[in-house]
């Protein structure tokens, strides 16, 4: 999608604690808080290759932000 329409923004979101909610194996969800973490807007530009680094990158930057809230 990104490819064809790089005008469109992309907004990097992160989920923490999915694998407490739905252990691997089992198909009901366990109750547990899982939390969201929605990263600013960016704009992608670039190789195919270039454009999933810059989203790799900023989940990166959204999960060490929650590891640094633990």
């Amino acid at each position: 999608l990104l490819e064809r329409k790089p005008e469109i923004p992309l907004v990097p979101v992160y989920l923490s604690n999915m694998a407490r909610t739905l252990p691997k194996g089992e198909t009901i969800p366990v109750p547990f808080f899982c939390d969201l973490h929605i990263g600013g807007m960016i704009s992608l530009r670039g190789t195919r290759s270039e454009m999933l680094k810059a989203i790799r990158d900023a989940l990166i930057l959204l999960q060490e932000g929650e590891d640094s809230h633990a």
